[in-house]
C-alpha cells in the first residue's frame, strides 16, 4: 500500500448494499479509507463530514436521483470540490451526459469490473 492511497478517503453512494459493501472491501484492500451510504441523503451528509477526495456515486438511488445528489455536492462549497465518478448501466447515455454536464469527473458503466474501476480511480 503506498503512502499516497492510505491518506485518501473515498465515499461509495450506492443503495445496492451488497455491491456498496463489495466496493468498499475492494478499494479497503487497496489501501483506501471508504465510506458507504445507502441513500442520498446519507451520502451528502458524509461528504460533509467524511470530506473525501472521491465520491463513486450511483445514478439511481431508492430516495433520490443521483443527479440531484451530484448537483448538491456541487452547491456546497465543503463538497463542490471533490472528484465524483458517477455508475450507471449502459442504457443511461441521456444520464451519463448530464453528469459529466453536473460536474461529474467520470462515468462508469454498470456492470462493473473492478479492475478497470481500480484503475480509473
Amino acid at each position: 500500500m503506498s503512502a499516497e492511497k492510505s491518506s485518501h478517503a473515498m465515499l461509495v453512494i450506492e443503495d445496492d448494499q451488497q455491491l456498496g459493501e463489495t466496493l468498499a472491501r475492494h478499494f479497503e484492500t487497496e489501501g483506501y479509507k471508504v465510506s458507504l451510504a445507502n441513500t442520498g441523503h446519507e451520502g451528502i451528509t458524509l461528504a460533509m463530514t467524511a470530506r473525501p477526495s472521491l465520491i463513486l456515486l450511483d445514478i439511481q438511488l431508492s430516495d433520490a436521483s443521483g443527479l440531484d445528489v451530484l448537483v448538491s455536492l456541487r452547491e456546497k462549497a465543503r463538497t463542490q470540490h471533490i472528484t465524483v465518478m458517477v455508475m450507471a448501466g449502459r442504457q443511461d447515455a441521456l444520464l451519463q451526459n448530464k453528469a459529466l454536464e453536473a460536474g461529474a469527473q467520470d462515468f462508469i458503466e454498470k456492470p462493473i469490473d473492478l479492475d478497470i474501476l481500480t484503475l480509473r480511480v
